[in-house]
Formats: C-alpha cells, structure tokens, sequence
C-alpha cells in the first residue's frame, strides 16, 4: 500500500501495515499505551508477552519468583530468622577463654551474646537477659570481655570482672559471676 501523509486528524491504519523496524525508537508515547490499573508494574510472561504485576498493598515489596515466573508484592517476614545455633548456658567465669562451638562450619554472619540472670544480681531479676557484644575493657583492671567467632567455634575472652550497667543505681557494677550464664546465638 503506497504511504500517504496525514497532516491532520487520525488514521486508522491496519496492523499489516505497520513493521517494528519502521517505528521509530522511542516514537511509542505513554498517551499510546493501554490503560491499566494504577499502582501495577509492567513484566513479561514465560512467553515474553507483555504482562502485568498486580498491585500489591500498602508495606508489601516486590519479590522476584526467580526466572520464568512474574515477580510479586509479597509482605516480608517481621524481625530476625531464627537463630541457626543456640546454646546451652554457658558458665560465666573470670580470666578464662570459653569457647562455644557452633557446628556451623562458617564463620556466622551474625552472633549475639546475652548474660541471663540465675539469682538476682545488681538489680537484675531471674531470667533478665543483657544483650551484649564485646564489652567494656578496662586496662587498668582487666575487667571486660571480647567476643570473636571463627568457623568453628563462638569464644568469649573474660576479663577478672564483668562489668556491667546496674539496674538500680544505674551506675557500672561488676556481676556476680556465679549468678549468670552465657548464652550464644549464631546465624549462618
């Protein structure tokens, strides 16, 4: 069919009529596209055909269901996964190296340390937990603690005091070792 110019008004024109080599590159205008429906995203099926994303609600992100498969709005999980590694109680001691093994054989990708409270102690109730990571070094009387992790084992390096942050006085206090365990968490 021989081409003709329009200068006003609109033509209809067959699809036959139009190739995607002769429609320019970005000639396509939003103005031209289908409606849809606010708030979808525009994919392609398993086929390569254009399709949509349904909206998700309000909090959800968008998750992809791996190749093949049109990506979702998906509400993500609340808080940390479960630990991979939790350990029993752990003595507390002074000047000693505890090392707690994980079994994961990793280096963990997050580790948290608690002292849990066994007989009331400088303000503390029993079962009170205190997150911890490494604590206070005192140098000058070698009170504190450093934890450090490596693919076989959680070690917690103590000090001949263990300080911490009295819940009554809210002043430093050193724990009564004898009143407290260790316990260990680690991710893989």
């Amino acid at each position: 069919m021989p081409l003709t110019k329009v200068t006003s008004g609109v033509r209809t024109i067959a699809t036959s009529e139009v190739v995607t080599a002769s429609i320019a590159d970005d000639a396509i205008t939003l103005a031209k596209m289908a409606p849809g429906t606010d708030g979808n995203l525009i994919t392609y099926d398993a086929s390569g055909n254009p399709a949509h994303v349904s909206t998700g609600t309000s909090g959800q992100v968008l998750t992809s269901q791996g190749a093949g498969a049109a990506p979702v709005f998906a509400t993500l999980a609340s808080g940390l996964p479960a630990a991979t590694f939790t350990s029993s109680e752990q003595t507390v001691a002074v000047d000693t190296v505890l090392d707690v093994p994980h079994g994961l054989g990793a280096i963990p990708s997050l580790v948290q340390v608690r002292l849990r409270c066994k007989t009331a102690d400088v303000g503390y109730a029993v079962n009170d937990e205190i997150v911890v990571s490494s604590g206070p070094v005192d140098l000058v009387n070698d009170r504190g603690w450093t934890v450090q992790t490596d693919a076989t084992n959680v070690t917690i390096l103590q000090g001949t005091g263990i300080p911490v942050i009295n819940q009554t006085t809210l002043n430093g206090s050193n724990i009564t070792v004898g009143s407290w365990r260790w316990i260990v968490k680690a991710w893989s």
